[in-house]
Order: C-alpha cells, then structure tokens, then sequence
C-alpha cells in the first residue's frame, strides 16, 4: 500500500470502529425475587425457603435443602440470578430416593418477580435508539423412573412501563428450546423483566427418581448510531477516495 493512503485509511478505520462500536447496557434499578422448596415425605409436610444475594450489577436468590433419614433421602434446589445486567438464569430440581414403600411430593420454584432495567447509551446521549435482543435456552434433565410423575414449567416476559409486552416465552415442555426475541428501545428508557421455574415430582418409593429444569439466556444491547455519525464516516471514506485520484493524476 503507498504510504500517502495510511494515515487516511487508519483515520477512517478509527471512524468505522467509532460508529460499529456504539455501546449501551442496562442499569439494574430493582430486583424482587424468591425461592422455596416445599412438599410432603411420609406424610410430613416440609418447607424451606432461600436467601437473597447482590454485589455490583449482580442479583440473586437460592435455596438448597433436602432431609436424610433410614428410609428416605430428598432433596430440592431452586436459583434465580441476573449477572452483570446481561445474564439471566434459572434452575430448579427435586429428588427423591428410598427403599421402602413412602410417598414423596416436591415443587422446587424460583420466581424473578421483577428486574427492573433502565437503558444506558454509554455515550450518554438520552434519546439515542437502542437496539435489545435475547438469545437463551430451556432445557430439562429427566429421571421420572416408574413410579414418578412430574411437570416442568418456565417464563419469562419482557414489558415497558405503559405494559407493552416487548418480549415473552413460556413452556411447560421437557425437552431443549432455543428462545430468541428483539426489541428497540429509546437510552433513558426503563423495562420490566419477569421470570419464573418450577419442577414439582410426585413419587412412591421403593425408588430413586429425579427431575431438574434450567433455563438461561443473555442480553445484548447496542446502540445505534446516529446519521451524523454514517455521514462522517462517509466523509472519512471520500477523504481517501479523492486523496487516491490526485496521487494518480
């Protein structure tokens, strides 16, 4: 390359980056959200209910518990988080194990109620366009031996302030689903996420069964640039296109 075109060319590849490069995220303004564990086992009811946890951008809730005895073991796990203002994910499982002849019910929930996000441009220009999109997967892992019975449950919805529904999956189907959905929003605008899981198992023993769900996903936010940004690049384009024809002249 004749080195009369570097520096312009290197400028315009600066202008290029510039505008493919407008970036945007969302702020986490609230999150509510909650999981529990609850059944019966032999007659007895059980209840157990998670912890909540943040740090930064990064918001949770979990439970982990279960019972041990001679003749039985089960146990439920449920967990919600939204990471960094990008990822979401939810697990939930229950299982049940036991020699004898003992009934077993478990539901294992995690329910992100609300996440309330606000759209930041990084650039700081309220009212610049951005664009939202998701990209996730439910699946489920599936141990209901003879003797067992269960369901499996997942949602999630996306709505702006005035209740417009931006985003929405729901399945109660044990197999992998991809979900992929889009949206454009304005910097300065606030959402409203809400998302949910629930496995419940019915079993009577002897057995050993189990039944989890898991669903996660990430959203990617991009601002797009401005038309005063294209018309300079453009420029920055020309630039090079007129400086080539006088060289060659």
């Amino acid at each position: 390359m004749k080195k009369y075109l570097i520096k312009p060319l290197l400028a315009s590849l600066l202008l290029v980056g510039a505008v493919s490069a407008q970036a945007a995220h969302f702020e986490v303004i609230d999150y509510v959200a909650s999981s529990r564990y609850t059944g019966t086992v032999d007659f007895n009811d059980f209840s157990y209910l998670g912890s909540y946890s943040s740090g930064g951008e990064s918001f949770g809730t979990m439970v982990s518990d279960g019972e041990t005895t001679g003749d039985y073991t089960h146990t439920g796990y449920a967990a919600g988080d939204f990471l960094d203002g990008t990822f979401i994910n939810l697990s939930t499982s229950v299982s049940f194990s036991s020699p004898n002849t003992i009934e077993y019910y478990g539901i294992a929930t995690a329910v992100e109620k609300t996440i309330k996000l606000k759209v930041v441009a990084d650039s700081g220009d309220v009212g610049q366009t951005v664009n939202v999109s998701f990209a996730g997967l439910s699946s489920t892992y599936n141990n209901l031996v003879a003797g067992s019975e269960g369901t499996y449950q997942t949602r999630l919805r996306v709505l702006n302030t005035g209740g417009s529904e931006l985003g929405n999956f729901s399945t109660q189907q044990m197999a992998d689903q991809n979900v992929n959905f889009a949206f454009t929003l304005q910097a300065g605008d606030v959402i409203i996420l809400s998302a949910s899981q629930g496995v419940h198992m019915n079993a009577s023993g002897p057995i050993d069964a189990s039944l989890s769900g898991m669903f996660g996903g990430e959203f990617t936010v991009v601002a797009v640039p401005e038309p005063e940004q294209y018309a300079l690049m453009l420029a920055g384009l020309g630039l090079i296109g007129g400086i080539a024809r006088r060289r060659n002249r």
